[in-house]
C-alpha cells in the first residue's frame, strides 16, 4: 500500500518522537559522574618532599604549582579519575643556588622536562574518605607506576581538601647524581590538594575553605 504525503508526513514525525523519548529515558538513567567535576586549586594546593641528605640530615622542600582535574562523586571510585600536572620550576627548599642545581641536568633538568604529570588507574576507596589510588607519574620523560595513600580531610558541597602520600626512588626516574651516601635514593612525598568544584555552566566555583 503506498502512502500519501501527508500519511508518510505523519509516520515520520511519530519515529522522530519515538527516538525523542528513548534518548530521554537513556539519558535519565546514564551514569551521572560525568558531571561531578573537580579543578585543582593551585592557589592552595602543594607538593612538599623530604630526602635524605649526608646520611642524618634531611632536605626539605616543595612544589608549589599544581594543576589538573578530578571526577568524582562523592560516593563511589569506579568512575574516579585524576589528572595532574606539577610544574617542576617552582621546586623550593629555601635555598636559591641548591634550587638552582636542582633545576639544572643532575637533577630535574626543567629546560628539557618542565612539567611533571599523574594519572589514575585503579582508585579503590573505604568509609568514603580514605583512597589508594593507583597510577602513573611521568618525570623528566619516564613515566612509573606509583601508589598514592590518600585521605579526604574536608568534604563540602563545592570544595574538597585530599592529603595523599607516598616514596619514591630518584633512580627509577633518572636522577643519579651522587652516590646513596651523599644523598638518599628515597624520596617521600606528601601531596596537599585542595579541589574545587566545577559549576553546570563549565565555569568553576570560587567557595574556599580555610
Amino acid at each position: 500500500m503506498k502512502l500519501t504525503m501527508a500519511e508518510s508526513r505523519r509516520t515520520t514525525d511519530l519515529i522522530g518522537k519515538a527516538l525523542l523519548s528513548l534518548s530521554m529515558v537513556f539519558l535519565s538513567t546514564a551514569p551521572a559522574f560525568a558531571g561531578d567535576r573537580w579543578s585543582i586549586d593551585s592557589e592552595r594546593s602543594k607538593i612538599d618532599f623530604a630526602i635524605k641528605n649526608m646520611v642524618i640530615n634531611k632536605v626539605t622542600g616543595n612544589f608549589s604549582k599544581v594543576t589538573g582535574n578530578v571526577v568524582y562523586d562523592g560516593r563511589t571510585t569506579e568512575n574516579a579519575a585524576i589528572n595532574a600536572s606539577v610544574d617542576i620550576n617552582t621546586v623550593d627548599t629555601k635555598e636559591p643556588k641548591r634550587d638552582e642545581h636542582l633545576r639544572n641536568k643532575d637533577f630535574f633538568d626543567v629546560a628539557s622536562y618542565p612539567v611533571a604529570t599523574f594519572k589514575s588507574g585503579k582508585v579503590t576507596g573505604k568509609d568514603g574518605t580514605s583512597f589508594v589510588i593507583n597510577g602513573s607519574l611521568t618525570l623528566r620523560g619516564i613515566t612509573k607506576e606509583v601508589v598514592l595513600v590518600a585521605k579526604k580531610t574536608v568534604a563540602e558541597a563545592s570544595a574538597m581538601h585530599l592529603v595523599a602520600t607516598t616514596q619514591l626512588n630518584r633512580r627509577d626516574f633518572g636522577i643519579n647524581f651522587g652516590p646513596s651516601a651523599m644523598i638518599g635514593d628515597k624520596v617521600d612525598l606528601t601531596l596537599d590538594i585542595h579541589l574545587v568544584k566545577a559549576v553546570a555552566i563549565g565555569g568553576k566555583s570560587s567557595r574556599r575553605f580555610s
